[in-house]
């Protein structure tokens, strides 16, 4: 089983929340692309891809995204993928008696599950 994520995607600036149980935190950040004009091509968005831990980050953090360049300039984006530890599984307890009443015992089994004779 692989580990839980949270995903969140930013096309327009906004805040990213740090989600519960959060350990790692992968940011690929793309920046706006340029428009292409009459006399240039368009520029090619520059991106940046970094995991940091997510204790060196605060509980919220705004993501800000960039407008394209020129006219038919792509805006930018930010992709946020956090890695959180895994649920702790919970360990039922066995029930408890009530007052003045005692469980009957258990029988003590061997290797192959069979009873030990007594």
């Amino acid at each position: 089983m692989s580990d839980p994520v949270n995903v969140q995607f930013f096309h327009q600036s906004g805040v990213w929340h740090k989600p519960p149980r959060a350990v790692l935190v992968d940011i690929i950040l793309i920046g706006g692309g340029g428009g292409a004009s009459d006399t240039a091509d368009g520029e090619n968005a520059q991106y940046k891809v970094e995991t940091v831990n997510a204790s060196d980050l605060g509980s919220e953090v705004k993501v800000e995204i960039g407008a394209g360049g020129r006219p038919g300039g792509t805006s930018g984006c930010a992709l946020i993928i956090t890695h959180l530890a895994a649920t702790p599984r919970h360990v039922h307890a066995p029930p408890v008696a009530a007052s003045g009443t005692d469980f009957p015992p258990v029988p003590q089994y061997g290797i192959i599950g069979l009873p030990v004779a007594g």
